[in-house]
Parts: structure tokens; sequence; C-alpha cells
């Protein structure tokens, strides 16, 4: 995917059929979790779908022929949010994890960035054959990071952890696409399927690191908030407080 930068309130010129109400519901359901977030409610649904529907191929059939051609859409959309601390990223993405648990979907945050706790690693063999240990990379259907400035860090490490998410999210099921690694006791080789949603803070030099590969493989979501919206959260976060269980 291309790397696109969306500026707030830049909402799509859409409407949905009001027999389905399906969005609808979903930024309610959102807003109810992070209030005055409704770009960031669409965004999260787009971002399920997206994963939902993944799969999805175009058939043409061959010119001088009755053989179909198919060539996949790869409809995944992978999400960075930048926004200040304290203004609710991470309870949407709270709320995003909790539809996805519902979907009996697979989400897991990255904390590990080591190759063994991102693609897996192979053991020694034991009685029962070969001791393989896969990493989150395998069967996640989302992968999260709430910290995501530590993916930009300037050091050999984290530019192979990017390498390796560079790879996982190419076009599905293509050869660029493949996990490859070959190590004493036996390989690791698969193709992943995940979708990234990954929030931070900005931090220094964000500006240039979104200009790198990883990013580009991303929607970019850069949002700035006043003050007065904090004191409107604040404001509404009091409005929110039940006195029989909030003495």
């Amino acid at each position: 995917m291309n790397q696109l930068f969306l500026k707030p309130f830049a909402y799509l010129d859409l409407e949905e059929d009001k027999q389905y109400s399906v969005v609808q519901q979903f930024i309610k359901d959102h807003n109810k979790y992070a209030y005055r977030q409704q770009f960031a409610g669409i965004l999260s649904f787009l971002f399920i779908l997206g994963q939902l529907i993944k799969d999805v191929f175009i058939h043409k059939e061959k010119v001088n022929g009755s053989a179909v051609l198919s060539h996949p859409l790869d409809l995944r959309i992978n999400l960075i949010r930048i926004k200040p601390s304290g203004t609710g990223k991470s309870v949407s993405l709270d709320f995003t994890n909790l539809i996805i648990k519902g979907l009996n979907l697979v989400a897991r945050q990255v904390t590990d960035f080591t190759d063994a706790g991102l693609i897996g690693s192979v053991d020694k063999p034991d009685k029962f054959g070969p001791n393989i240990t896969y990493g989150i990379f395998k069967d996640s259907d989302f992968i999260t990071c709430d910290e995501a400035a530590t993916l930009f860090e300037n050091n050999p490490h984290k530019e192979g952890v990017l390498r390796r998410f560079n790879i996982a999210l190419n076009t599905l099921n293509q050869p660029s696409q493949r996990i490859y690694k070959s190590m004493r006791w036996g390989e690791l080789d698969y193709s992943p399927h995940f979708s990234t949603y990954f929030i931070s803070v900005p931090f220094l030099g964000f500006e240039e690191k979104l200009k790198t590969g990883f990013a580009q493989r991303q929607l970019i979501y850069i949002e700035d908030e006043a003050i007065e919206e904090r004191l409107k959260s604040i404001k509404e976060d009091i409005s929110r407080i039940s006195v029989a269980t909030s003495p």
C-alpha cells in the first residue's frame, strides 16, 4: 500500500445503506470508549474489514482464450496513528481489540523485537520430531504496538525488525512476502497474513522516518490535539463518572 497521510476530518463522502448501518453502529460503540474520535473509529472499522476480506481476487479472461487470470488485491490496511499523549489513542486501540476478540480473530501486541519473537526459532529435535516455536508473525490476524516510536530508533537491530515487517506486509502470497530463515536445526518458511495497527506520540525526526519503506506500507494518520480539546476530554470524563460506583 502506498504511503498516505490523512488530515483530521478528511471524511469520505460516502453514505452507508441504512438497512445495514454496520458502520454507523460501529462508530457509535467506538464513541463510548474513545469519544470525539469519529475518524479513528472509521479507520478502525476499515482496518478490521480489510483483514476479513484480504483474500479477494480480480478475475479476468485472457484475450486469446478461455483461461482465467487472477490478481490478488490484498485489501489489508495497516495503520500508524500519531497523536500527542493523553488523547485517547490507546483507548481506541483497546476498543478495536475487543471487536477483534469478538470475531474470534487473533490479535497480538509486539513486545519482543527479536527474530525469535517475531518469526520464530528452531531448536534441536526432540523425541517427538522437529522442535519449532513460531513467533507472532505466523498465525496472527492483527499485530499492534502502542509504542511505535521504538520501532524507529537508530540501531541496526530495529532496522532488521522493520525489514521483517516490510516482507510480511508485501502483497499476500507473493514470492516477496515469504518469511524464510535457515538455522542449525532446521528452517522457517511461511507467508504471514496479519494487518498492523501502531500508535505513537510524535517523536524526534518522525517526519523523516516516515519516508522509509516500512512507513510506505502504512496508512498514516497524524493529528494534533489543542489544549481546548484536552479540556473537553477531561470534562466529558467527569460527566461520565457514576456517583454510585465512583465516590
